[in-house]
């Protein structure tokens, strides 16, 4: 086994201190001042090993820390020139009734009572307005809306867990709500790439609800297109319970779907100009269904192995993970601290490059028939991996979650293979969708009566309360001792997972 070098290892300590200084800043525990300082102290440390260290060991170590400290620093920096901007009129106006006018910058939300926009106003702060359902206003159009203007404020979930609901906002940019309100189009939208691509995915939703009932149709659409408002909250709660929540959620699955089909349509091209269009197709394909950090995570490393297939080099995948880290925390510093799906989509992914293999190698009493073994494998790799953090961040542990998962994700993509056949069809005819439509709807009955059944067990689902954050932190502490040690005494080869979560 190679040595611990910071040659090979080096990237991983940079990313690693870079979304520390993000977390240190994100709970204001250093500011600019520390930036300074430790950019100044790595700069020395730099300057004396350079002039003063000739044993190569200890100038390695001098080397480590200037990289630590440097990246901290950076971190910390970009944090604080992340902050959202103050709009002193709305600042001002909290509690009062104000006319806000904005351009709709995201895409539209349907709720059961209202529809959610987010409208970007002229200072550049973001505002999430709530009003009536119709009339229905689209992507870029630019509104009038007059309403109470508010703070957002944490609330206690079904589970009695306090959920920081302004957190939550704040990485999206949105810092005040105003609910109920009324608004008026001034201008439509000019039209643009995004707004076409979510005219595309409205398309398709539609032609799921012609050809399959509710609510497969609305699971149908969560799964292939990640639309998260097309499900009822009970069966989402019921998903959430049994801990299959993540099918509704798009990951690197769909991407590598979306990329291996391009490849295949356009295999009269050649190579690199298949592998252009494939980049392009899931760039997309990407924007189209929402840039989730799962998504964006899955396709940050999905264009790094078309790179590295164009280039003929070899795909170094725990590399691509940590510069989709870096490059998605350079873009937006409060997903480290504030966004649980981009916390959840790395430690899930963590789990299939170094865990899943050792599972699976295992595994031999499970045939390998179907994909089944790899299935079982990664199945118990991840669901034993995130475990600690969902159960920290939920309040409670699902018993069932291991058999429903292997019950159900074997039959996923067939029913994504499926349904994309089912949209398509149904956007010409609802006559031509009929036949995978019906088999698509079975088989997402299917998926549905195993998560209903299993979460009327008894004792199928623990309620834990609240559980300290020591617990996850010495849990994956832990993790990452055992896994130095281990390349310290044995070859590790990270594998390339086929469906990341």
């Amino acid at each position: 086994m190679e040595s611990f070098t910071l040659k090979r290892y080096g990237i991983f300590l940079s990313v690693f201190a870079f979304l520390l200084g993000v977390w240190f800043a994100s709970f204001e525990l250093l500011s600019m001042p520390s930036a300074v300082f430790l950019l100044f102290l790595g700069a020395v440390l730099g300057l004396y090993s350079f002039l003063s260290i000739r044993e190569t060991s200890v100038r390695e170590l001098f080397f480590a820390l200037v990289i630590v400290f440097c990246s901290v620093s950076f971190g910390i920096v970009r944090y604080e020139i992340h902050k959202l901007p103050v709009d002193r009129m709305l600042e001002g106006s909290v509690g009062s009734k104000i006319e806000i006018v904005g351009r709709v910058v995201e895409e539209p939300k349907i709720g059961s009572t209202y529809r959610g926009y987010v409208l970007k106003v002229d200072s550049g702060a973001r505002v999430l307005v709530r009003v009536n359902p119709f009339p229905a206003y689209e992507f870029g159009d630019t509104l009038s809306v007059w309403g109470k203007l508010e703070l957002p404020e944490p609330f206690l979930t079904p589970e009695g867990k306090l959920f920081d609901y302004p957190s939550y906002l704040r990485k999206e940019g949105i810092s005040y709500l105003l609910s109920f309100g009324v608004a008026e189009r001034i201008e439509e939208s000019r039209g643009s790439i995004r707004g076409t691509l979510f005219t595309v995915k409205r398309a398709f939703v539609s032609a799921f609800e012609k050809s399959i009932p509710f609510p497969q149709s609305g699971l149908l659409a969560g799964i292939l297109l990640g639309v998260d408002d097309a499900l009822p909250k009970d069966l989402l709660n019921t998903f959430r319970l049994v801990g299959i929540i993540h099918i509704v959620v798009l990951s690197g699955y769909n991407i590598t779907i979306v990329a291996e089909s391009i490849r295949g349509l356009l295999g009269f091209l050649s190579r690199k100009k298949a592998l252009l269009c494939s980049a392009g197709g899931i760039v997309l394909f990407s924007i189209m269904v929402g840039l989730t950090p799962a998504v964006v995570r899955a396709l940050i490393m999905a264009l790094l192995a078309l790179v590295a297939r164009a280039t003929h080099r070899r795909y170094a995948v725990a590399r691509a993970l940590a510069l989709a880290a870096f490059a998605m925390v350079l873009w937006n510093p409060m997903y480290v601290v504030f966004d649980i799906g981009f916390q959840l989509s790395f430690l899930a992914t963590i789990a299939l490059i170094w865990i899943s293999p050792w599972f699976v190698k295992r595994l031999t009493f499970v045939s390998e028939k179907f994909g089944l073994r790899e299935v079982v494998g990664t199945t118990i790799a991840v669901q034993l991996f995130v475990l600690p953090f969902l159960a920290y961040q939920s309040g409670i542990i699902s018993l069932v979650g291991f058999v429903v998962n292997v019950l159900v994700l074997p039959i996923i993509p067939l029913v994504m293979a499926l349904g994309f056949v089912t949209g398509t069809l149904g956007l010409v005819s609802s006559a031509l969708a009929f036949v995978p439509g019906t088999i698509t709807h079975a088989l997402l009955f299917y998926v549905v009566w195993v998560s209903e059944m299993f979460s009327k067990l008894p004792h199928g689902v623990v309620t834990a309360g609240h559980i300290s954050a020591l617990v996850p932190v010495f849990f994956y502490v832990g993790f990452c001792i055992f896994v130095f040690w281990h390349i310290k005494n044995t070859r590790i080869t990270p594998s390339v997972p086929s469906a990341s979560k």
